[in-house]
């Protein structure tokens, strides 16, 4: 730009006084990552001052807001924000993405209101924020643990002498950004449960959610989000992709991103199930639909799933008390209950009497949190136990999933790095794992 300054004073105190036409200038905001532009604005200079009066600035996509404030400075050191007010109808608020901050990111544009406080060693930004009715917002909320797959050093060599440098003495600076989001339905959040399967809650809805997070504070989330449409969709490997329907659901933060309290239910519709194993009554090779009703509760990061059977209200079926009974003692064994979900979501059947190869000699619990789990833990278990048994115990298997779920790519899909391999049992004292990435 052009500028139009004067320095004047003495060595001890010096003053820079005129004004700056600026025509083209860039503010980068590090925790939203939000850039914002000026172009033909004029800044005033004062006596350790500077003044910002009614300047414009814009987002990349050309909306504007308006910026006011006072920033003090002794000849640039010292710097201190002095009330600077952003105020708009609509701008982006938040354009982070998961390399920024794995918990918490995504894209919102709205109308907001941002106040900046406070000196550079311990700067306070407050956004009061609400999605545009007009624009796709979008949030990801990822509570899942990713494996990782990595060489690990059992030993580190450090020179003698050498001290650990205490972490927060690395940040000369405190930065807090206070982020309050008045949610609306135009605003879609996706709840990450499991990146390994895929699980996820795609919601819309209301509430009043409060984001603090800074370079030494960590992330905290509070407020109840209220889930007015949506679905719960697993999608397994990328092979299997069965989206339940969310009927309800509270997701409530207390502070902890990770404590949330979750109350969802969600149904999905199996269609055209051959009930005709559930009774002797019923003739053969009956059809029937059949709802997989699933609810969610607990915490966030390790949810309690709790399933359901249920006929359609018209079911010739739901009149014969023998199916009704079969069904509701699939519900009082959980781990009976996960099977014959699992065999639903796979194959769209009952197992009954033993007759499906998948409840075969299977032991093994498969009590999970997640839906994509439970096909998971079915998997897992059916190939272990076939291997085991063809070798006659000898050979089994091991896997370990390192997931990378970028839900921002225009094709959204499941990649992993897989290691895996046989667990061979030499004796009762000698495992030996051969295998791979």
């Amino acid at each position: 730009g052009i500028s139009h300054l004067k320095i004047s004073g003495n060595n001890k105190h010096k003053y820079l006084t005129g004004t700056v036409n600026v025509n083209n200038a860039t503010l980068k905001v590090d925790f939203t990552q939000c850039r914002y532009f000026l172009e033909n604005q004029e800044i005033k200079f004062e006596n350790d001052l500077i003044n910002l009066d009614m300047i414009s600035v814009k987002d990349s996509l050309n909306n504007s807001a308006t910026l006011n404030g006072k920033i003090s400075h002794q000849f640039f050191d010292n710097i201190r924000f002095d009330n600077i007010n952003l105020e708009t109808g609509k701008i982006s608020l938040l354009n982070t993405t998961k390399s920024n901050n794995n918990q918490f990111y995504g894209n919102i544009i709205g109308k907001a209101k941002l106040n900046i406080n406070g000196p550079l060693e311990n700067l306070k930004l407050n956004i009061d924020g609400e999605p545009s009715l007009l624009d796709s917002s979008h949030i990801y909320l990822n509570t899942s643990d990713s494996k990782e797959i990595s060489a690990i050093d059992y030993i580190d060599f450090v020179p003698f002498g050498e001290k650990m440098e205490d972490f927060k003495n690395k940040f000369k600076n405190n930065i807090l950004v206070n982020l309050n989001i008045n949610a609306n339905p135009s605003c879609k959040v996706d709840v990450i449960l499991d990146e390994e399967t895929g699980d996820i809650i795609k919601g819309q809805g209301n509430g009043l959610i409060n984001v603090k997070v800074g370079n030494i504070e960590p992330l905290s989330i509070r407020g109840t989000y209220n889930i007015t449409k949506g679905d719960y969709t697993f999608n397994f490997q990328t092979f299997l992709k069965k989206p339940f329907t969310l009927n309800r659901g509270t997701i409530t933060w207390n502070g902890d991103p990770m404590a949330a309290n979750i109350d969802i239910d969600a149904e999905y519709l199996a269609k055209n199930v051959d009930v005709s194993s559930l009774s002797p009554n019923i003739g053969i090779s009956k059809k029937e639909d059949l709802k997989i009703i699933s609810h969610l509760t607990g915490f966030l990061q390790n949810p309690v799933v709790k399933f359901d059977l249920q006929l359609p209200d018209k079911s010739e079926t739901k009149r014969d008390d023998i199916a009704v009974k079969r069904l509701a003692e699939f519900k009082n064994d959980d781990n009976e209950m996960n099977k014959q979900v699992a065999s639903l979501l796979l194959f769209n059947a009952i197992i009954v009497n033993n007759q499906n190869f998948l409840s075969q000699g299977n032991a093994s619990s498969m009590i999970t949190s997640t839906v994509g789990g439970v096909i998971s833990s079915l998997l897992t278990n059916l190939f272990n136990r076939e291997l085991e048994k063809a070798t006659k115990g000898v050979l089994s298997t091991y896997i370990d999933i390192n997931p990378t779920l970028d839900l921002k790519k225009s094709a959204t899909q499941l990649q992993a790095n897989i290691r895996a391999g046989l667990k061979i049992l030499l004796s009762n004292r000698l495992n030996v794992l051969v295998g791979g990435n």
